[in-house]
């Protein structure tokens, strides 16, 4: 299954290392599969759009199906995504880091910031496969 390591290393081949801010590809807790989407932040609405039309129909390695990329309405900017996910329950001690969202600053991976309220650990939900 694919994760954020595979996505970025696709974002940075495609030349988008620096412009990239936030990158989230959530999975299914028990099993870790992705959830068959990613949420990507770059520093500004052309990169987006450029990242867009690189990667709509681009079929990545062993994936049945070809990228389908949609501009969110709902949450846009690094400041909505850093204060949606801070108090998300993925972003608890117990669980793995491969769930969380990353931050990046000129290329280099950075911390997300501290909650702002207790953070509760993720109940299990059963696997629907």
């Amino acid at each position: 299954s694919w994760g954020a390591q595979d996505f970025l290393s696709v974002l940075w081949w495609k030349g988008y290392a620096l412009y990239i801010t936030f990158v989230h590809m959530p999975r299914h807790y028990s099993s870790e599969l992705a959830l068959g989407y990613a949420i990507v932040d770059l520093l500004s609405q052309a990169h987006g759009q450029e990242l867009m039309h690189e990667l709509h129909g681009l079929r990545l390695p062993s994936q049945e199906k070809a990228c389908v990329v949609e501009w969110c309405r709902d949450h846009q900017g690094l400041e909505v995504l850093v204060r949606r996910f801070r108090n998300n329950n993925v972003m608890h001690p117990s669980v793995a880091e491969i769930h969380k969202p990353l931050l990046f600053c000129n290329g280099m991976a950075t911390s997300m910031p501290q909650p702002t309220r207790k953070v509760f650990c993720p109940k299990p939900r059963a696997v629907h496969l």
